[in-house]
């Protein structure tokens, strides 16, 4: 899909992926529309990128030993960004992003720099042996040492693409020309193949969704192809750690996407992702424990020309 929307993704669900192509007239009434455009590396765009994060985890133990994380945070990131890496396919897996500000505000308070402006943060995903995912790298520059928080922060605002990964075109797009207000089914076995890389489980049965090109609007003077969608797993199982056993666990997203009509890299995309997991597992120390929790996070990413 879009830069923005790989943003996105990564941000809601640990991942991300490339911005939409303009769709391009195969008649007057019919587009064809590209989710995912290659980029190139040496590109350069200006990045406005917004997450809020709203979730509790409860942690059960023995002897009714109760422990529970809370997050509210809104993370904002406004920076230019140049592709380092790119796949075969042109997807960014390694990218560098000059920090204008990088903030986040918690539980409505002041905001607090995450990093220094002027930092440059460097984010890389690479490939594990066959039988492994992926494995993220961020690094910052001058020269400091990445705490996990920020770390955390860092990748709610700003990721790179797994390599070889599924693209969003090819799960949410039309291989087809589409009418404006045209609608097609999501391609649930590329979709279960891309969230498998965020240790995901999900059987093509349990995906479903679909993506409707609403029609043409203005963003500022410029007009806008606008695409719709949604998805949904009504259950899936968790491959992020080896000690827990997913007893429940769905999401649903809905996302909106504005493809410039011109053409270009640069957009604009809205997500947001409501989860829910409940799990059994075992501690270092062998001490059994039960897990369950709630997320909801609201994503805005603006992609736009380096002024």
């Amino acid at each position: 899909m879009s830069r923005a929307f790989n943003f996105l993704v990564a941000a809601v669900l640990g991942c991300i992926i490339p911005l939409a192509r303009a769709a391009t007239p195969d008649s007057p009434e019919r587009y064809v529309v590209n989710l995912s455009p290659a980029s190139k590396v040496g590109d350069r765009y200006h990045i406005l990128s917004k997450t809020t994060e709203k979730s509790d985890v409860s942690t059960f133990r023995a002897h009714g030993v109760k422990s529970t994380r809370h997050i509210d945070d809104v993370v904002e990131l406004d920076g230019v960004v140049q592709v380092a890496k790119i796949d075969s396919r042109g997807n960014e897996t390694s990218l560098e992003c000059t920090v204008n500000h990088l903030q986040v505000t918690r539980e409505g308070g002041s905001p607090l720099d995450v990093v220094p402006q002027g930092a440059v943060i460097s984010t890389t995903t690479s490939p594990l042996p066959p039988g492994e995912r992926f494995q993220r790298f961020v690094t910052l520059r001058p020269g400091r040492q990445i705490t996990p928080e920020q770390f955390r922060l860092i990748n709610r605002v700003l990721t790179a693409r797994a390599p070889e990964a599924p693209t969003i075109q090819d799960i949410f797009g039309s291989g087809t020309a589409q009418l404006v207000g045209g609608s097609w089914a999501i391609n649930r076995e590329r979709g279960c193949k891309y969230y498998a890389e965020l240790q995901m489980q999900i059987e093509p049965r349990d995906f479903v969704g679909k993506s409707q090109f609403v029609g043409i609007e203005k963003l500022g003077s410029r007009d806008f192809f606008r695409i719709d969608a949604t998805a949904k797993a009504a259950k899936y199982v968790s491959t992020f750690t080896s000690n827990v056993k997913t007893d429940k666990a769905m999401f649903s997203m809905k996302f909106s996407q504005w493809v410039p009509k011109a053409g270009g890299h640069f957009g604009k995309t809205v997500s947001e992702t409501h989860e829910e997991f409940r799990g059994n597992g075992v501690d270092a120390n062998v001490q059994g424990f039960r897990s369950e929790g709630v997320s909801d996070l609201l994503s805005e990413i603006t992609i736009e020309p380096v002024k």
